[in-house]
């Protein structure tokens, strides 16, 4: 199977792994979506065999799967028993463990609405977005953090705290790796 790719994620990210790792049914109910099945080990995790591109923005991965294989097949009904049944393969996109990242994320509502401005003191540092620092959006323009205004989280116990020294900052500002899961099931058409 041959994973096609296009876009500049890779040219913006290469160091972001890709590989395919085994699903498992959800339990108790198998009708649910799947999951990832455990971690990255030589049974349940494949790595791309080869890896060719063209320009300017197509990566093509290949694996060793077939499409059936990689598809699997999803269970209806729930009273089904899973035993001998395959849940597929899901391909992954994830950043590397070890490549630290600082910053904040722009703020989007729950709605996937990009344009407004966030509403009151985020929970937790992971919700702090850009726009909590300014008055509006034009302002991020040519926003640099000042420390002028103070930020703080709904629950600031045991938390870093805004301003306070550089491993505070570091702490807030620190990015979460990245981990993107598809299955291949929805990736490829019905037979």
């Amino acid at each position: 199977m041959v994973l096609v790719m296009r876009g500049d994620l890779l040219k913006k990210y290469p160091n972001t792994m890709v590989y395919a790792q085994q699903a498992a049914y959800s339990s108790p109910d198998p009708s649910q979506p799947r999951k990832l099945k455990g971690g990255i080990d030589a049974t349940q995790t494949k790595f791309p065999l080869f890896k060719a591109e063209i320009d300017p923005d197509i990566t093509l991965l290949g694996f060793d799967l077939d499409k059936d294989e990689a598809r699997g097949e999803r269970i209806e009904n729930s009273t089904t028993s899973t035993v001998g049944k395959n849940p597929g393969w899901f391909f992954i996109m994830k950043e590397r463990p070890g490549q630290v990242r600082f910053g904040l994320d722009d703020f989007v509502n729950e709605q996937g609405d990009d344009t407004v401005m966030p509403t009151g003191i985020p929970s937790t540092w992971d919700d702090l977005s850009w726009e909590h620092l300014v008055s509006s959006k034009t302002d991020l323009l040519n926003y640099h953090i000042s420390f002028s205004k103070t930020v703080t989280i709904t629950n600031p116990a045991n938390q870093p705290v805004w301003n306070m020294n550089s491993a505070d900052m570091a702490a807030i500002l620190y990015q979460s790796p990245v981990l993107f899961a598809r299955h291949a099931a929805e990736m490829l058409p019905e037979n």
